[in-house]
């Protein structure tokens, strides 16, 4: 059996963050979330406003509708509450406090997801 991995996880407060997290919290240890502090979209799927703004070919956004279409529209801070995560909103991870901070949880792996 492979070894569960501690996993620090940066996405940006939307939706489209989630699904990556979703899937690595099955198989792995999230050891904390972090995410922006820019304000949530006020769509009914968060962040998704700014991710549709871009001009996507036709492909895209099929693609994109396909994947998402299962998946129940949440945030990160609250799978984090659900999970008892550890959850930061950071303006910038280039700050002592900040990489002091990720080092603390002593991580396996940073998986970077729409940050």
């Amino acid at each position: 059996m492979a070894k569960r991995l501690r996993i620090i996880f940066f996405g940006l407060g939307g939706y489209y963050s989630t699904i990556p997290l979703r899937a690595i919290l099955s198989e792995h240890d999230i050891a904390a979330i972090y995410s922006d502090t820019k304000p949530a979209s006020k769509s009914k799927r968060p962040g998704m406003a700014a991710i549709l703004k871009r001009k996507f070919q036709a492909s895209a956004r099929s693609f994109s509708r396909r994947l998402i279409k299962d998946y129940e529209p949440v945030t990160l801070e609250q799978i984090a509450e659900e999970y008892e995560i550890p959850y930061h909103k950071v303006r910038t991870v280039n700050t002592p406090k900040v990489a002091d901070e990720i080092g603390r949880y002593e991580p396996d792996l940073i998986c970077i997801a729409s940050f």
